[in-house]
């Protein structure tokens, strides 16, 4: 299995937690969203994108990242913070930007999906981030968890799913969560 790993970061040492956490269920190939082109993607297993220091909702976004991922709307995807709020905004939800929120956070589980099998009905989780997912109606996936910061911390699009916390700064429970998302696209 080979996972393409977008580097939204821009600087390695943010991205080794990621490459830690993502090794134990596939081998990763890692590139910069500066160099990224879709067909990079083109014999990826899974796509996972990486948080930023970037603002998505100020629409500060590669537009080849949003190429990339309109171009393989059906490749399993994780996106973690700017990750997620890319991938909702490229199936056409809105974002806000706010306050920072930073540190550890409780999750509650809104909706039972294997994503979250086994971790409970609340989590504890790390976050840094000021945008936020808005979800509407014409969404047309499904809000997996929120929290009293943030209204949508988890969602799910076929095989598309959102993180807004950062599960390789969260331990076992981030663990947990990356391990259960590769048990369902193998």
């Amino acid at each position: 299995m080979q996972t393409l790993l977008v580097n939204c970061h821009h600087d390695r040492a943010w991205i080794e937690p990621y490459i830690k956490i993502l090794r134990p269920y596939s081998e990763v190939k890692l590139i910069s969203v500066e160099r990224l082109r879709p067909s990079d993607a083109d014999n990826a297993d899974a796509i996972v994108v990486s948080g930023s220091k970037r603002y998505a909702a100020l629409d500060d976004i590669d537009s080849q990242l949003i190429q990339c991922l309109r171009q393989n709307k059906r490749t399993p995807m994780l996106g973690i913070c700017y990750g997620h709020q890319v991938m909702a905004k490229v199936l056409g939800c809105n974002l806000r930007h706010g306050e920072l929120i930073k540190g550890t956070v409780e999750v509650h589980v809104l909706k039972e999906d294997d994503i979250f099998r086994g971790v409970g009905s609340t989590i504890s989780v790390e976050e840094s981030h000021n945008d936020h997912v808005v979800l509407d109606d014409a969404f047309g996936g499904h809000r997996l968890a929120n929290s009293t910061s943030c209204d949508v911390e988890a969602f799910r699009h076929n095989n598309w799913f959102g993180l807004q916390f950062h599960p390789e700064r969260s331990g076992m429970v981030g663990q947990k969560i990356v391990g259960n998302f590769y048990s369902m696209i193998m």
